[in-house]
C-alpha cells in the first residue's frame, strides 16, 4: 500500500467513497509501504484519487467518472515539449554510495531519500517478504537512537514513509529546507547502526500480518497474485511484493540481521536530496555524514545470489493461459491481461507508452469505450520496467455476463495496433505521443515524485537521468516501432489472463457474530501470532528523552515557515467574477504541466430521500456528452468531477498549451451538460456496479452504517445509494438537480501551473462570465440530530471471504468555523493524526501491534460531519484494539493533554502544512477548499499562525468538550468474529453486539 500524507481539510471532504468503481491493488505488485501515513490512504482513497506511482512504473485508471484524455487545443501557457525535468549531479563516495542531488527553488523544501537495490527480486520461497519486513524494521530504532524513528521525523516536521518494490526499497523524508542535515543524520544512522530486536520482531511482524491479511481482503489483489505467480512460475517476479505470512512466519532475527548487513550496504545505496538546497553544499554534507560508513565486501552482496530468472516473457505457449478464481466476495466480475516484457531500452519503453495511449487513452479509444458503452465498469492499464524485465497489464472491472466480450475486446484493441489497422494514423500517434508525456510528468510533478523517479532509474535501470531520456525519445517515436512492440510482446500467446467470478455462500446472508460461515482460509495456511490479552493494555508514552535524539538543525534562521510568500512560492492572484463566481490563479513556471482544482455546492446532501445516488450521477454526467468526451480525448487532458458529502469536486490535469482547452471544455460541461435518457440507463447501470463493489468493501460498510447511524433520517447526510433509489432517477431529476445547485456564485476554481494569468484571467472571464445568475436552492435542515445514545454502543457486519475488520467508532462532530477549529487539529494530531506515533498509534499499532492503520479525524466541513476512529484488525484482535481505543479516549477525558504534547503537535503541524503545499495539488486544494468553506483571505501561513497559538488550556477545553468515550457508536465490519462478553461497563446492559438500525 502506497501509503501519502493526510492534509488537514481532506477531512473535511471525505465522502463515503466518491462512488470509485475500482481501485485496482495491483498497484501494490510495485511498492508496498511501511505504513507510517495510514490515514492517508482512507483519505486520498474517499476522494477518488489514484495517485500514480513514481519511477519506472506508469499506471492510468479509468471509470465513468475518470477517463485519461488526450490531443491538441488552444495554449495560454508554455510549451511541455521544452519543459526539462532537471540536471541531477551524481557523486559516488569513496565507501560506494551514490549521492544525487537536483537543486529545485519551487518550493522552500527539501525530500532526502535513501534508496537500496533490494527488493522482492532477492527473495525467494520460504523467505517472500522479507524486504518488505525489514522494512518496517528500519523505523523500530537503532543503537544510538532506540526509539521509534516516527518520533524523530515527526520532531522534525517532516512527512516521511517507507516502500519495498521489486527491484528497491526507499526511505523518503521530505521536510522544511533547514532540516537537510538532521535528515542525512538518521538516515546514515540507519544505514550503519540498526537495531533489530526480538520483541520489535514479533509486533512488527502481527503489523505486516495484518496489512497482508488486509490486501488479501480485495478480490482483485487475489487474482493479481495467481496471475502473477502463473505469468512468471518459479521466478522472483511472480511472488508478491510483501510477501505471505507462511514465508514471514519462519523468519527469525537472524535472518533479518544477515539480511540487512549483506545489502543495506553504501555501496548497494542510492542518496537522493531534491529540493531548495545547493548542490555543492549537499554533497558536502552527505560526504561528512555517509562518508565513515565502511562499506561491506563486494562479495557479500554476491553471496547468495537470487535464482535468476530464465526470462522475463515467461515460457513460450501457444495460446494465452488462463487463471479463473471463483471466490466468495468481490461484488463484480474482475479482469487482468498480463504480458511479460524482457528489458526495453528507452526507445521501445517510450514506443509502448504510445502504445497505451491509443489503444486505453481518450473516451474514443478502444479501451475506454468499454467503460462509455456500458461493457466495464472500470478500465485501467499499467506497465512496469525493472532490471529483470516487467510486464503490461490490462485490468478491468465488468457487469456479471461481460467477461468473454471485454477480454476479446482488450485482445482484439491491441492486434488491430499490431496490424496496423487505422490506429497508427498520424493524427492519433501524435495524439497519443502527448498522452504518454503527460502520463510521464504527472509523478514527478512535486520535489517528493521527482526524487522517487530518479533512485528508481537508477536502482532499476541503472541511469538516474533515464526518466528525461524516455521523455525525448517519445517524439522520435514511429508507427512502426509501436507496431513492432505490439506484435513482439503484447501476442495473445504471451498473455496470462486473470478472470474472477464472485460467488456468495448460501449462509453469508444468515451468519450472525460469533458463527462461522464458509470463509476464505488466511493466506498461506498460516495462523497469527498470538493476540495481546486485554489486561495487558499499558498506556505507551512517548520517549522521555526524545529531543535529545533529534538532529540539531544546521540553520534554523532559513525554517520555511517564516516567510509569508517565499520568493520561490507562486503568488496567489484571486479575484471574483460579476456572477459570483470566484477564482484563484497560482502561476508557476517551474511545474511540467497545469492543475486545475474546483468545488461546485452540489453534493450528497441535496440528494432526495428516496433518490440517493442523483448528486453522483449529475457528477459523472456532466463529463459524458460524446463531443465532450471527443474535445477531451483530442487535448491531452484528464478531467473528473466527483460528488462527496457536500459538494462535488473538480480535477483537471493538461499539459500547459493545453490549458485553453481545458478551461473550454470545463465551461462546457459545467454550463451546457447533456442528460438524455439512453445516457441516464447508461451511467445509472454503471452507478449500481459500483455499489455492488462498494458494498463488498469493509470501509465502505463500515464508514455508510456509521454515518447513518449518528446521522438520522432525515438528515442530509443520512442518505446513501441503492439500487432502488437509483432505479427512481430520472433524467429530469439530473437537469433540476443540476438547475437547482450548479451556479457560478456556488463554484470555486484553482489554477496551478506554467501559464500567462493575464490570458487565462481573460478567457475566464470570456467562457465563465455569461453563466447566468440563479437564486440559491432552499437550505437543508441540519439540526435534526439524534441524542448521543446512553452508552457506547456496537455492531458488527459480517462479509463473506474477508479476513481483516474494519472498525469506525464516532459521533457527530464540529464544522470548520466552530470557534474550537484550531484545537481540535492540534487534539486530533496527539489523539490519532499518525498512525506511528500518536496516542492511539504507539499503544495500538505500535506496542501492541494489532493494526496496520490507525487514525482519528474530525470531518470538518461546512457542516458539522462526524470524529471517527478508525482502524483494520484481525477478527480476534478487534475486541482489544476497541477497548484499548476507549481506554485511551477516557485517560485523555480524565488526565489532559501534556504541554509537551501540545508542542510536538504544534511543531508537527506547522512544519509539515508548508511541505504539504509543495505539491500543486495541494496548494489548489487550500484555496479552493479556503473559499469553499467562507474562508475568504485565508492563506497558508494563517493556518501555521493560529495553530501556534493554540494553548494548552484550548486543547483541554477541546478535549472535554469534543471527546465522548461513553457515548460512541461503533461499527465493524469484515469476517465472523470471536464470541466476547460485555464491551466492558461501557455498555451497560446490552449483549455484544449491539443492533443498530442502519
Amino acid at each position: 500500500m502506497v501509503c501519502f500524507p493526510t492534509f488537514w481539510f481532506l477531512a473535511a471532504l471525505r465522502p463515503s467513497r466518491l462512488g470509485t468503481a475500482l481501485v485496482w491493488p495491483v498497484l501494490l505488485g510495485w511498492f508496498i509501504s511501511v505504513g507510517m501515513a495510514g490515514s492517508a490512504v482512507a483519505a486520498v482513497e474517499r476522494l477518488g484519487i489514484s495517485p500514480n506511482s513514481s519511477g519506472n512504473r506508469i499506471s492510468v485508471r479509468a471509470s465513468r467518472a475518470s477517463v485519461p484524455m488526450l490531443a491538441a487545443g488552444g495554449s495560454l501557457g508554455g510549451s511541455s515539449a521544452g519543459w526539462h525535468l532537471g540536471e541531477p549531479t551524481v557523486r559516488r563516495l569513496a565507501n560506494g554510495l551514490t549521492v544525487v542531488v537536483l537543486e529545485s527553488r519551487s518550493a522552500p523544501v527539501v525530500s532526502v531519500q535513501m534508496w537500496y537495490g533490494v527488493g522482492s527480486r532477492q527473495e525467494g520461497p520460504g523467505s517472500n517478504g522479507i524486504s518488505h519486513l525489514l522494512e518496517h524494521l528500519m523505523f523500530a530504532g537503532t543503537r544510538d537512537r532506540p526509539v521509534q524513528f516516527g518520533y524523530l521525523f515527526d520532531a522534525l516536521g517532516s512527512e516521511s514513509n517507507a516502500y519495498t518494490g521489486y527491484d528497491t526499497t526507499g526511505y523518503v523524508n521530505t521536510a522544511p529546507r533547514d532540516r537537510l542535515e538532521a535528515l542525512l543524520t538518521l538516515e546514515a544512522d540507519r544505514l550503519g547502526n540498526l537495531r533489530i530486536a526480538a520483541a520489535d520482531l514479533a509486533k512488527e511482524m502481527r503489523v505486516v500480518t495484518a496489512e497482508l491479511e488486509g490486501y488479501e481482503d480485495d478480490p482483485a489483489y487475489r487474482l493479481d497474485r495467481a496471475v502473477m505467480a502463473a505469468a512468471f512460475p518459479q521466478q522472483a517476479m511472480g511472488l508478491p511484493v510483501g510477501g505471505t505470512v507462511a514465508d514471514l512466519q519462519g523468519l527469525t532475527v537472524a535472518d533479518l540481521r544477515r539480511y540487512y548487513e549483506r545489502f543495506y550496504r553504501p555501496e548497494n545505496g542510492v542518496l537522493v536530496v531534491v529540493g531548495d538546497v545547493d548542490r555543492g553544499a549537499a554533497i558536502a554534507a552527505a560526504e561528512r555524514i555517509f562518508g565513515g560508513i565502511s562499506p561491506g565486501p563486494i562479495a557479500q552482496l554476491d553471496a547468495k545470489p537470487a535464482p535468476a530468472p530464465k526470462t522475463a516473457q515467461g515460457p513460450e505457449r501457444s495460446s494465452p493461459q488462463i487463471v479463473t478464481l471463483r471466490e466468495a466476495g468481490g461484488g463484480s466480475p474482475l479482469l487482468s491481461l498480463t504480458f511479460p516484457l524482457p528489458p526495453l531500452d528507452r526507445s521501445d519503453r517510450a514506443a509502448l507508452a504510445v502504445l497505451d495511449g491509443l489503444v486505453a487513452a481518450g473516451a474514443e479509444s478502444p479501451l475506454m469505450a468499454l467503460v462509455n458503452g456500458g461493457a466495464a465498469t472500470s478500465v485501467e492499464t499499467d506497465q512496469f520496467h525493472g532490471r529483470d524485465g516487467g510486464w503490461y497489464q490490462v485490468l478491468a472491472a465488468v457487469p456479471p455476463g461481460q467477461l468473454d466480450r471485454v477480454q476479446g475486446a482488450v485482445l482484439d484493441a491491441i492486434a488491430a495496433v499490431a496490424s496496423g489497422q487505422g490506429a497508427l494514423e498520424e493524427p492519433l500517434l501524435e495524439r497519443a505521443k502527448r498522452q504518454a508525456r503527460l502520463r510521464l510528468l504527472l509523478p514527478v510533478e512535486d520535489l517528493t515524485g521527482r526524487g522517487m523517479g530518479i533512485a528508481e532509474d537508477c536502482l532499476s535501470l541503472g541511469d538516474c537521468r533515464d526518466r528525461q531520456g524516455v521523455l525525448d525519445a517519445i517524439d522520435a517515436v514511429t508507427a512502426q516501432q509501436v507496431q513492432r512492440i505490439a506484435r513482439t510482446h503484447l501476442r495473445p500467446d504471451r498473455a496470462t489472463i486473470g478472470r474472477f467470478e464472485p460467488i456468495a455462500p448460501p449462509t453469508a446472508a444468515a451468519a450472525a457474530p460469533g458463527e462461522d460461515p464458509p470463509n476464505r482460509p488466511r493466506p498461506g495456511g498460516a495462523s497469527r501470532p498470538p493476540a495481546h490479552a486485554p489486561e495487558a493494555y499499558r498506556p505507551a508514552e512517548r520517549p522521555a528523552n526524545l529531543a535529545a535524539l533529534v538532529p540539531p538543525l544546521a540553520d534554523r534562521a532559513i525554517a520555511a515557515t517564516t516567510a509569508p510568500n517565499p520568493p520561490n512560492a507562486p503568488a496567489p492572484i484571486p479575484f471574483t467574477l460579476a456572477n459570483g463566481l470566484r477564482v484563484v490563479l497560482l502561476p508557476d513556471r517551474a511545474l511540467p504541466t497545469v492543475t486545475l482544482r474546483g468545488h461546485v455546492q452540489a453534493g450528497r446532501q441535496h440528494d432526495p430521500s428516496d433518490r440517493a445516488g442523483l448528486a453522483d450521477l449529475v457528477a459523472a454526467a456532466l463529463l459524458d456528452p460524446a463531443d465532450l468526451r471527443q474535445g477531451l480525448t483530442n487535448a491531452a487532458i484528464d478531467l473528473t468531477a466527483s460528488a462527496y458529502r457536500e459538494g462535488t469536486l473538480i480535477g483537471g490535469r493538461a499539459l500547459p498549451e493545453e490549458t485553453a482547452t481545458l478551461l473550454t471544455l470545463l465551461s462546457q460541461a459545467l454550463q451546457r451538460p447533456q442528460f438524455a435518457a439512453p445516457q441516464v440507463d447508461r451511467l445509472r447501470q454503471q452507478a449500481r456496479a459500483d455499489l455492488q463493489l462498494q458494498l463488498d468493501d469493509p470501509l465502505y460498510v463500515a464508514q455508510r452504517q456509521l454515518q447513518q447511524a449518528i446521522y438520522p433520517t432525515g438528515h442530509p447526510f443520512h442518505g446513501f445509494a441503492t439500487a432502488d433509489s437509483l432505479d427512481r432517477i430520472t433524467e429530469q431529476d439530473l437537469r433540476q438537480f443540476h438547475r437547482q445547485h450548479y451556479r457560478p456564485a456556488g463554484t470555486v476554481l484553482a489554477i496551478v501551473g506554467p501559464f500567462d494569468p493575464v490570458a487565462v484571467r481573460r478567457q475566464i472571464q470570456t467562457l465563465f462570465g455569461p453563466w447566468p445568475v440563479t437564486d440559491a436552492p432552499p437550505a437543508e435542515d441540519f439540526t435534526a440530530l439524534a441524542p448521543l445514545p446512553p452508552h457506547t454502543i456496537w455492531h458488527h457486519t459480517v462479509l463473506p471471504g474477508k479476513a481483516q475488520t474494519v472498525t469506525l467508532m464516532g459521533y457527530p462532530g464540529i464544522d470548520r468555523r466552530d470557534r474550537r477549529h484550531d484545537a481540535a487539529v492540534v487534539l486530533n494530531q496527539i489523539l490519532g493524526g499518525d498512525t506511528l506515533t500518536s496516542r492511539l498509534g504507539r499503544e495500538i499499532r505500535d506496542r501492541q501491534g494489532m493494526a496496520y492503520g490507525i487514525f482519528s479525524s474530525f470531518q470538518m466541513g461546512q457542516h458539522a460531519g462526524p470524529f471517527a476512529i478508525e482502524m483494520q484488525t484481525a477478527p480476534e484482535d478487534t475486541f482489544t484494539a476497541i477497548q484499548s481505543a476507549l481506554h485511551i479516549l477516557q485517560t485523555l477525558r480524565d488526565r489532559g493533554v501534556t504541554a509537551d504534547e501540545v508542542a510536538s503537535a504544534k511543531q508537527t503541524l506547522t512544519s509539515r502544512y508548508p511541505v504539504r503545499l509543495a505539491h500543486p495539488d495541494a496548494l489548489a486544494d487550500h484555496w479552493v477548499m479556503a473559499l469553499a468553506y467562507g474562508l475568504e483571505g485565508e492563506t497558508p501561513l494563517d493556518f501555521t499562525r493560529r495553530i501556534e497559538g493554540v494553548t494548552v488550556s484550548q486543547v483541554q477545553d477541546a478535549v472535554r468538550e469534543l471527546l465522548h468515550p461513553d457515548h460512541m457508536t461503533i461499527i465493524s465490519a469484515g469476517p465472523p468474529l470471536p464470541p466476547k462478553p460485555h464491551l466492558r461497563d461501557r455498555t451497560a446492559a446490552a449483549p455484544y453486539p449491539t443492533e443498530i438500525d442502519p
